[in-house]
């Protein structure tokens, strides 16, 4: 799935969260298909672009979003951990329990590294 949260203001910039969760994704799958929504919003895209996007006979040449401002913020190994559970117990599953607080401040440090990099340009 991908969602899209509302816009939002972090010191004078607009900004938006996007979730995607999937099983697994190709290289630069994620930052193609944040590229397209940027195409789509910022209104370049000719006519019937994303309609075609979509075809499974359309191949699109759609430039990936710039690394810049995108954070990898969780990654969840559920059905990996479920996998382990059912087939080897020894084996721990892949979670970082104890250490939401520590992921949160390292979140706000990088996002407000992102905001000032936004704002130096």
């Amino acid at each position: 799935s991908f969602t899209c949260s509302d816009p939002y203001e972090r010191d004078g910039l607009e900004m938006v969260t996007l979730e995607v969760r999937g099983q697994s994704f190709l290289f630069n799958q994620i930052r193609k298909m944040v590229g397209l929504v940027m195409i789509a919003v910022s209104s370049r895209h000719p006519p019937g672009l994303l309609e075609s996007a979509f075809r499974p006979d359309t191949r699109l040449n759609i430039p990936p979003a710039p690394p810049a401002g995108l954070l990898l913020l969780d990654i969840k190994f559920d059905k990996y951990s479920d996998k382990l559970a059912n087939c080897d117990a020894a084996r721990q599953p892949l979670e970082w329990p104890g250490k939401a607080a520590e992921v949160e401040a390292f979140k706000g440090t990088i996002c407000n590294e992102i905001v000032a990099v936004e704002h130096e340009r």
